[in-house]
Parts: structure tokens; C-alpha cells; sequence
């Protein structure tokens, strides 16, 4: 059983591993108290991608960084960790220490990441009118700022959310800024990564890290942060979070969370979140909107996308509920939003919008049976 062999793993790294993020966190003293916060290991005690760890080490040497480097991978992969690892190898654990800074490019303001070293800003937060603030931000990183250093470098999350047009314009920046300039990107997907612009950064895919590997950092994470330790719980945040270490993480800050009582229980977490979603929509009483949206929240804390939700709830319904019309609604809805999700930047929204449109579904048409 795979299960069975997690608790078998190397202490002296383990140990390693725990000194480094204590390190980390002494050194950031604004630091997220988010236990996904305090894993950003070095490369020498890197549990997860030992493989890439080592080709990035042979490609980084004497400060000098050759290329712009795509990660990709699905989310919970390790991407952000290895860039961070990266730097950490570049620059020391000062890289660890950042701070919130606002600029104007363009006469308008935006709000960065920022260390002596580098910058950082993520394609998600900007809704789709702003997004060419991304590429006024890398023009004016390139002309106007000066960082320790041979080059200025950025951090680009989730540059795949970018516009067509907008990556041509990176890759004409990266073509006029190449000696003063280095673009770290990850994204969870290349087919929105025109062609052109592919071609011209080095891609490398990050992987889901094994179960073996998710359970040690667990354990170290528990460990340092004083958690009573729970093997078999561990076992089944492993199992609950598909390799996703992010959710993982997550999972188990949560699960030791006094104040979260919705997640003491393991068992099957979304489908019970999901089928108290749908408990508040068919309420006779007024309808509690504020519970639906706090309950949206923590889903999305832990990891679950849109489709996971919109997929699970529409199980449910079409187990619990007899009325035909009320099913064939439920699919037109969910693949509605379900698409809505896909080409926005903030599918919270449109889960949302699916569980208020189904308050009036259940009103206009009360469904037969337990829903």
C-alpha cells in the first residue's frame, strides 16, 4: 500500500528542510502566517522535483542567468517554490524578505511585490481592462529601475492570462531589454502561450509531486508549527488533495484551525461543503447570501476549481431531486458558468452567480425529494 510506506522518509533532510523555513520566517517579519507561506525550501533540502533542481543548478552559475525561464504546471505543482528556490540560490534568504510597493507606469498606479532583487506581480489580480498595465510595468522596470545586480528580474504568475497582443508586446520588450533583463513566468497552461513567445523562453514542466514527497512536507510544516501529529489524518490530506500541494498545505492549516469547525472532518470535504451550498439555496426562510459566499471562500481556499464545484453540486442535485425540470436547468446553468469561469479571471464570481441563480430555480420550481 502506497499509504502505508509515506511514514518512511529521511529525517536528516526533514530536519534540514524545518531549520531553512524557520530561517525564512525569521528573516521576513511581515511573513503570511499561511502555512503555504513558509514552504520555500533551498535548493540542497528541495524534497519535491529533484530532477529540475538539478538542471536549474547547472544552468544558473556565476550569477549569470542565460535565458527566461516558463514554468508550467497544474496548480499545486511547486512552480512558485522552484522560482523562489532559484533566487534563493542567486541572491541568499534575503530574496524571502518582500514588501508591497505601489508605481505608476503610465500614469497609473499598480501594485507590485518587490525586493532588492526582483519584482513580482500576478496576471490574475488585474481584471481584463488592466492587463496592459502588466506590459507598461515590465517597459517601465526595464527604463526607469535599477536593482542589485547584472539584470533587473521579474516574476510574471500566470502570464498565460494574457491577451494575444500583450505577449507580443513582452516579447518585443524582452528582444530591446535582453542584457538588463530576465522574465521568470509560470502558467498553468501552454495553449494560451503564442507560439512566438514560447519559442523564446526556456519551457520546463513542473509536475504534481508524489505522495511521498507532499506527506514529508506536511509532517515538517506540522512539526514546526507545533501540530499534534496524526498520521492517519495526514494519510487522508494526501488522499483529499490529489497531489496538489497547495491545496494540501491548505488542507491541513485548516484542519488544525481552531475556528474552522466546517473542516474538522475529512471525510469527503467538497461534497459536503457543496451540499450545504445547495441546503442554504433551497432554504424556505430568507435565504442566507452571506453563507453561501463565506462558504464559497474556503472552497476556494483550498484549491477547488470552479468545475470541481459546478461538477459536484450538479451530482447532487441530479441524485436527490426528481423534478425534470429543475435538472435540466441545473446543466444549463452549470455549463454556463462552468465556461463563464474558464475565459474570466475570477471564477469565484461566477460560482457565485450559479449558486444565487439557483436560489430562484428552487423557488420557481421546488424540487421533489431531499435536496
Amino acid at each position: 500500500n502506497i499509504m502505508d510506506k509515506l511514514i518512511v522518509f529521511d529525517n536528516d533532510s526533514v530536519d534540514a528542510l524545518e531549520s531553512q523555513m524557520r530561517l525564512k520566517l525569521k528573516l521576513n517579519e511581515h511573513h503570511n502566517k499561511l502555512l503555504i507561506e513558509q514552504f520555500v525550501p533551498r535548493f540542497e533540502n528541495f524534497i519535491i522535483h529533484q530532477d529540475i533542481v538539478y538542471k536549474l543548478i547547472n544552468l544558473y552559475q556565476n550569477n549569470y542567468l542565460p535565458f527566461n525561464i516558463l514554468f508550467y504546471g497544474l496548480s499545486g505543482s511547486g512552480k512558485y517554490s522552484l522560482i523562489m528556490a532559484l533566487l534563493q540560490q542567486m541572491y541568499g534568504d534575503i530574496v524571502f524578505v518582500q514588501k508591497e510597493q505601489i508605481i505608476k507606469p503610465s500614469n497609473k498606479e499598480i501594485l507590485i511585490t518587490t525586493n532588492q532583487h526582483y519584482f513580482m506581480v500576478d496576471v490574475k489580480s488585474f481584471k481584463k481592462s488592466q492587463k496592459i498595465l502588466v506590459v507598461e510595468f515590465i517597459k517601465y522596470i526595464s527604463k526607469k529601475l535599477s536593482i542589485i545586480g547584472p539584470y533587473n528580474i521579474i516574476v510574471i504568475k500566470n502570464i498565460d492570462l494574457l491577451s494575444k497582443d500583450h505577449q507580443v508586446m513582452i516579447i518585443r520588450q524582452l528582444e530591446k531589454s535582453y542584457e538588463t533583463l530576465r522574465i521568470l513566468a509560470t502558467c498553468t497552461s501552454t495553449s494560451n502561450i503564442i507560439n512566438s513567445l514560447f519559442s523564446r523562453l526556456l519551457s520546463i514542466r513542473i509536475p504534481l509531486p508524489r505522495e511521498n514527497e507532499v506527506f514529508k512536507i506536511l509532517k515538517t510544516l506540522a512539526r514546526m508549527n507545533k501540530y499534534r501529529l496524526d498520521i492517519n489524518k495526514m494519510k487522508k490530506i494526501v488522499t483529499l488533495s490529489e497531489r496538489n500541494l497547495w491545496k494540501a498545505i491548505n488542507i491541513l492549516q485548516l484542519s488544525y484551525d481552531k475556528n474552522s469547525k466546517t473542516y474538522s472532518k475529512f471525510k469527503d470535504i467538497l461534497r459536503t461543503s457543496v451540499s450545504q451550498l445547495l441546503t442554504y439555496s433551497t432554504s424556505c426562510s430568507d435565504v442566507n447570501y452571506q453563507q453561501i459566499r463565506n462558504l464559497i471562500y474556503k472552497l476556494t481556499i483550498l484549491g477547488y476549481s470552479a468545475s470541481d464545484i459546478l461538477k459536484t453540486a450538479t451530482n447532487i442535485i441530479f441524485k436527490k431531486c426528481s423534478n425534470t425540470i429543475v435538472k435540466f436547468k441545473v446543466i444549463e446553468l452549470a455549463a454556463k458558468y462552468d465556461w463563464m469561469s474558464k475565459k474570466s479571471d475570477r471564477e469565484l464570481y461566477h460560482i457565485e452567480a450559479f449558486f444565487l441563480e439557483m436560489v430562484d430555480v428552487f423557488q420557481n420550481h421546488k424540487p421533489n425529494g431531499n435536496s
